[in-house]
Order: structure tokens, then sequence, then C-alpha cells
């Protein structure tokens, strides 16, 4: 949460300076010392033994936290399909929070660009299953608008909460 802080504080710096005006004469500042945002909360989940329970698992958490799931993406049948590719198995589900999602968007029209939320689901090479939840405070903070950090920080605490009770 310090991090999106940090960011938003060199963002309100930024505006303030006319960066992103497109005025050449502007220096705009850049927190070098500040690391980007963590992209993702990721673990393997132990005792799952298929795909189906994983994501049947990663479903039941979203959804105890209010998400529902719009997307369902099946990478390895897709790659097969079109490229003739084999790759171990990897779902993207897109989750979706409806209140957050209508904020974000009246908040922000280019807020659409980052939903649903995107949660991947994969077996590694050792046959375990793991999981990656993306955090939202990192996707909002591409819009480089302070405005939506509160929105973002609210969302990454349910999809954490979904995330810990795996």
């Amino acid at each position: 949460m310090a991090m999106i802080h940090q960011l938003s504080a060199l963002f309100i710096a930024a505006l303030l300076a006319g960066c992103g005006a497109g005025t050449a004469e502007v220096e705009c500042p850049v927190d070098e010392a500040a690391p980007p945002p963590e992209l993702a909360y990721t673990k393997t989940l132990d005792g799952v033994a298929s795909m189906d329970e994983a994501l049947a698992k990663v479903e039941e958490s979203l959804e105890a936290q209010g998400f529902g799931i719009v997307t369902r993406m099946d990478f390895q049948k897709t790659m097969k399909a079109k490229l003739d590719k084999d790759m171990r198995p990897y779902h993207v589900l897109g989750a979706c929070h409806a209140p957050s999602a209508f904020q974000a968007l009246q908040h922000d029209d280019r807020a659409g660009l980052l939903l649903p939320c995107k949660v991947a689901v994969y077996e590694k090479e050792d046959g375990s299953i793991a999981v990656s939840f993306a955090r939202p405070g990192a996707s909002f903070s591409l819009l480089a608008d302070p405005g939506a950090a509160p929105l973002a920080e609210t969302v990454d605490a349910s999809i954490r909460a979904a995330f810990d009770s795996l």
C-alpha cells in the first residue's frame, strides 16, 4: 500500500509540473529509486490433485469475496488449436467485482483496459499447480491517476483475501 501512495505522490508532482501535457521544456520527475509495484500474488497450491480441482478452489475463493468469473481462457487448448503447439495446462480467469468495475469505469474510461482482474492457474514443470492473482494496485498504477488509488487498494484487499484463503 505504501508503494501505491509513493507512486501517487510522484504522479501528483508530475501533473503539477505539467508532465504529460506535451510541453518539451518541462522535465518530468522520475523516482528511479522506487521499484515497480509487485505484479501479482503467487503461490503453489498444496494438496490439489488436478487442474479442475484447482480452478474450482480459485473460483470459490473469488466468489467468497464478491467476484464473478466473466472470462475463462484455456491457453493449452488455444495454443494447440491455433499453433499446433503443446504446453502444460495454463488457464486465465477474468474475475469481476461488478460494483468496483462500475466505479472504476465512472472514474476513468480507460479503466476498462485493465478489467477484469486476471488470475492465472497453471501447471509448473514439476507437475504442481500454481496460481497468480494480478494485483489491481499494480494494474491501476498504469492510469497515472492518483484518484484511482483508493479503489485499487480496496479491490486489492479483496483479491488478497481470496488469494490468502487458498
